[in-house]
Protein backbone atom coordinates (compact mmCIF):
# COMPACT_ATOMS: atom_id res chain seq x y z
CA UNK A 1 0.00 0.00 0.00
CA UNK A 2 1.42 3.30 -0.77
CA UNK A 3 -0.21 6.23 1.02
CA UNK A 4 -0.09 9.52 -1.23
CA UNK A 5 -0.70 12.82 1.05
CA UNK A 6 -0.87 15.92 -1.21
CA UNK A 7 -3.17 18.83 -1.59
CA UNK A 8 -5.36 18.14 1.58
CA UNK A 9 -6.17 15.16 0.25
CA UNK A 10 -5.14 10.95 0.81
CA UNK A 11 -5.60 8.30 -1.57
CA UNK A 12 -4.31 5.01 -1.39
CA UNK A 13 -2.47 3.02 -4.26
CA UNK A 14 -2.36 -0.71 -3.91
CA UNK A 15 0.18 -2.86 -5.50
CA UNK A 16 2.65 -5.65 -4.18
CA UNK A 17 4.85 -4.15 -1.45
CA UNK A 18 8.94 -5.32 -2.67
CA UNK A 19 10.45 -4.65 0.08
CA UNK A 20 14.54 -3.00 0.10
CA UNK A 21 16.63 -4.79 2.41
CA UNK A 22 17.57 -0.95 3.61
CA UNK A 23 14.36 -0.09 4.90
CA UNK A 24 14.01 -3.00 6.94
CA UNK A 25 15.21 -2.91 10.71
CA UNK A 26 17.62 -5.32 11.74
CA UNK A 27 17.70 -3.34 15.25
CA UNK A 28 15.49 -0.55 17.40
CA UNK A 29 17.34 1.09 19.74
CA UNK A 30 16.36 4.63 18.98
CA UNK A 31 18.22 7.52 20.12
CA UNK A 32 16.28 10.78 20.78
CA UNK A 33 19.64 13.16 19.00
CA UNK A 34 18.71 10.83 16.02
CA UNK A 35 15.21 12.23 15.62
CA UNK A 36 13.92 14.45 13.12
CA UNK A 37 11.12 16.44 14.32
CA UNK A 38 8.78 19.06 11.66
CA UNK A 39 5.76 20.84 12.86
CA UNK A 40 4.15 21.52 9.06
CA UNK A 41 0.71 22.18 7.76
CA UNK A 42 -0.96 20.08 4.58
CA UNK A 43 -0.31 19.71 2.13
CA UNK A 44 2.20 17.60 2.92
CA UNK A 45 3.79 16.82 -0.28
CA UNK A 46 4.68 13.17 1.20
CA UNK A 47 4.26 9.27 -0.36
CA UNK A 48 4.48 6.95 2.53
CA UNK A 49 5.06 2.94 1.90
CA UNK A 50 4.72 0.10 4.02
CA UNK A 51 7.72 -0.98 5.80
CA UNK A 52 6.44 -4.47 5.15
CA UNK A 53 3.44 -5.65 2.82
CA UNK A 54 0.45 -6.32 5.11
CA UNK A 55 2.45 -5.78 8.50
CA UNK A 56 2.61 -3.41 11.29
CA UNK A 57 5.62 -2.25 10.71
CA UNK A 58 5.34 1.22 10.20
CA UNK A 59 5.45 3.56 6.91
CA UNK A 60 8.65 5.06 5.53
CA UNK A 61 9.22 8.02 2.95
CA UNK A 62 8.78 6.58 -0.71
CA UNK A 63 8.79 10.21 -2.32
CA UNK A 64 8.89 13.82 -1.74
CA UNK A 65 6.99 16.19 -3.85
CA UNK A 66 5.82 19.86 -3.58
CA UNK A 67 4.56 20.66 -0.71
CA UNK A 68 5.35 22.02 2.68
CA UNK A 69 7.26 18.72 3.66
CA UNK A 70 9.76 19.86 0.84
CA UNK A 71 9.82 23.56 2.23
CA UNK A 72 11.59 21.92 5.53
CA UNK A 73 14.85 20.61 4.15
CA UNK A 74 15.66 18.17 6.61
CA UNK A 75 13.57 14.78 4.95
CA UNK A 76 14.25 12.74 2.11
CA UNK A 77 13.45 9.26 0.81
CA UNK A 78 14.01 6.31 3.08
CA UNK A 79 12.85 8.00 6.50
CA UNK A 80 10.66 5.75 9.23
CA UNK A 81 7.73 7.92 9.97
CA UNK A 82 7.95 6.74 14.07
CA UNK A 83 5.78 9.47 15.73
CA UNK A 84 2.69 11.26 14.21
CA UNK A 85 1.20 13.74 16.38
CA UNK A 86 2.56 12.31 19.72
CA UNK A 87 1.43 8.96 18.67
CA UNK A 88 3.83 6.43 18.65
CA UNK A 89 3.46 4.56 15.11
CA UNK A 90 6.87 2.31 14.88
CA UNK A 91 4.97 -0.51 14.37
CA UNK A 92 1.47 0.59 13.36
CA UNK A 93 -0.88 -0.55 10.94
CA UNK A 94 -0.95 1.06 7.32
CA UNK A 95 -4.73 2.06 8.80
CA UNK A 96 -3.75 3.21 11.59
CA UNK A 97 -1.45 5.90 10.40
CA UNK A 98 -3.57 7.24 7.65
CA UNK A 99 -6.30 8.09 10.02
CA UNK A 100 -3.77 9.98 11.95
CA UNK A 101 -2.97 11.74 9.05
CA UNK A 102 -6.15 11.99 7.22
CA UNK A 103 -7.96 13.90 10.28
CA UNK A 104 -5.66 16.10 11.67
CA UNK A 105 -6.93 19.30 11.16
CA UNK A 106 -5.98 21.32 7.73
CA UNK A 107 -5.64 24.86 10.04
CA UNK A 108 -2.94 23.35 12.67
CA UNK A 109 0.22 21.95 12.00
CA UNK A 110 1.07 18.33 12.06
CA UNK A 111 3.89 17.05 14.43
CA UNK A 112 5.94 14.42 12.69
CA UNK A 113 9.16 12.47 14.07
CA UNK A 114 10.85 10.76 11.31
CA UNK A 115 14.81 8.82 11.96
CA UNK A 116 17.04 7.09 9.40
CA UNK A 117 16.95 3.31 9.56
CA UNK A 118 20.61 3.49 9.36
CA UNK A 119 20.86 5.09 12.64
CA UNK A 120 19.08 2.04 14.19
CA UNK A 121 20.36 -0.44 12.44
CA UNK A 122 24.06 -0.54 13.26
CA UNK A 123 26.59 0.74 16.57
CA UNK A 124 26.85 -0.79 19.81
CA UNK A 125 24.64 -2.88 22.13
CA UNK A 126 25.46 -3.95 25.90
CA UNK A 127 24.73 -7.09 26.95
CA UNK A 128 24.23 -7.53 30.83
CA UNK A 129 24.14 -11.49 30.77
CA UNK A 130 22.97 -12.70 34.50
CA UNK A 131 24.18 -16.04 34.94
CA UNK A 132 22.51 -19.07 36.66
CA UNK A 133 24.46 -18.41 39.92
CA UNK A 134 23.16 -14.54 39.85
CA UNK A 135 26.58 -13.09 38.77
CA UNK A 136 26.74 -10.05 36.10
CA UNK A 137 28.49 -9.99 32.98
CA UNK A 138 29.15 -7.62 31.14
CA UNK A 139 29.06 -8.15 27.23
CA UNK A 140 30.21 -5.55 24.70
CA UNK A 141 28.01 -5.98 20.77
CA UNK A 142 26.68 -4.63 18.14
CA UNK A 143 23.25 -4.49 16.99
CA UNK A 144 21.90 -6.83 13.87
CA UNK A 145 24.50 -9.67 15.78
CA UNK A 146 23.24 -12.96 16.57
CA UNK A 147 22.47 -13.59 20.14
CA UNK A 148 23.69 -17.01 20.69
CA UNK A 149 27.02 -16.20 18.78
CA UNK A 150 28.04 -13.34 20.74
CA UNK A 151 27.04 -15.25 23.94
CA UNK A 152 29.35 -18.49 23.00
CA UNK A 153 31.97 -15.90 21.53
CA UNK A 154 32.24 -14.13 24.75
CA UNK A 155 32.32 -17.56 26.83
CA UNK A 156 28.93 -17.32 28.29
CA UNK A 157 27.95 -20.76 29.39
CA UNK A 158 24.62 -20.57 27.42
CA UNK A 159 23.95 -24.57 27.41
CA UNK A 160 23.01 -26.84 30.47
CA UNK A 161 25.58 -29.90 31.04
CA UNK A 162 23.67 -32.35 28.98
CA UNK A 163 23.21 -29.67 26.36
CA UNK A 164 25.95 -28.83 25.67
CA UNK A 165 26.67 -32.41 24.13
CA UNK A 166 22.87 -32.52 22.28
CA UNK A 167 22.05 -28.95 21.06
CA UNK A 168 21.68 -28.69 17.56
CA UNK A 169 24.38 -26.21 16.84
CA UNK A 170 22.44 -22.90 16.62
CA UNK A 171 19.77 -24.60 13.97
CA UNK A 172 16.44 -23.44 16.24
CA UNK A 173 15.15 -27.12 16.60
CA UNK A 174 16.56 -27.97 20.22
CA UNK A 175 15.41 -25.30 22.00
CA UNK A 176 18.17 -25.56 24.59
CA UNK A 177 19.60 -22.06 24.13
CA UNK A 178 16.81 -20.88 25.56
CA UNK A 179 17.17 -17.29 27.76
CA UNK A 180 15.21 -14.49 29.28
CA UNK A 181 15.38 -11.39 27.92
CA UNK A 182 14.32 -8.11 29.41
CA UNK A 183 14.95 -4.59 28.72
CA UNK A 184 14.63 -5.12 24.96
CA UNK A 185 12.71 -1.70 24.31
CA UNK A 186 11.17 -1.72 21.10
CA UNK A 187 12.41 -4.84 19.85
CA UNK A 188 10.39 -7.45 17.73
CA UNK A 189 8.29 -9.63 19.21
CA UNK A 190 9.38 -13.54 19.46
CA UNK A 191 8.08 -15.67 16.83
CA UNK A 192 5.01 -18.41 16.81
CA UNK A 193 7.65 -21.14 16.08
CA UNK A 194 9.72 -19.60 19.21
CA UNK A 195 6.12 -19.64 21.38
CA UNK A 196 5.79 -22.99 20.28
CA UNK A 197 9.17 -24.35 21.54
CA UNK A 198 8.97 -22.15 24.64
CA UNK A 199 5.73 -23.60 25.85
CA UNK A 200 6.84 -24.64 29.14
CA UNK A 201 8.80 -21.22 29.95
CA UNK A 202 7.40 -17.66 30.24
CA UNK A 203 6.74 -15.06 27.54
CA UNK A 204 9.87 -13.03 27.81
CA UNK A 205 11.96 -16.11 26.73
CA UNK A 206 13.22 -16.59 23.50
CA UNK A 207 15.79 -19.24 21.51
CA UNK A 208 19.01 -16.93 21.44
CA UNK A 209 19.78 -19.14 18.21
CA UNK A 210 16.79 -17.13 16.33
CA UNK A 211 17.25 -13.95 18.21
CA UNK A 212 19.26 -10.72 16.95
CA UNK A 213 20.37 -8.38 19.12
CA UNK A 214 18.44 -4.68 18.97
CA UNK A 215 20.43 -2.84 21.50
CA UNK A 216 20.96 -3.00 25.16
CA UNK A 217 19.48 -5.78 26.98
CA UNK A 218 19.44 -8.56 30.01
CA UNK A 219 19.69 -11.43 29.35
CA UNK A 220 19.23 -14.23 31.97
CA UNK A 221 21.14 -17.40 31.17
CA UNK A 222 19.36 -20.92 31.77
CA UNK A 223 15.90 -19.68 33.05
CA UNK A 224 13.98 -22.18 34.71
CA UNK A 225 10.83 -23.43 33.57
CA UNK A 226 7.62 -22.62 34.36
CA UNK A 227 5.68 -25.79 33.86
CA UNK A 228 6.95 -28.68 34.15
Amino acid sequence: LLLVINQCTCYIIKYKSVLKINNQLNAKKYDLNDFINISINKPLGLSLEEVESDGNKGLYIEDIDEGNAKKTGKLYKGLLLISANGVDVKFASFDAVMDILVNAPIDKPLDLTFIDPRKVEKGPAIITVITPDKKEIIVNSLKGQNLRSVLLGSSIDLYSSKAKFTNCAGAGQCGTCVIRLSNDIDWETRSDYESKKLKKYDTSTRLSCLTTIEGDCIVEIQPEKTVS
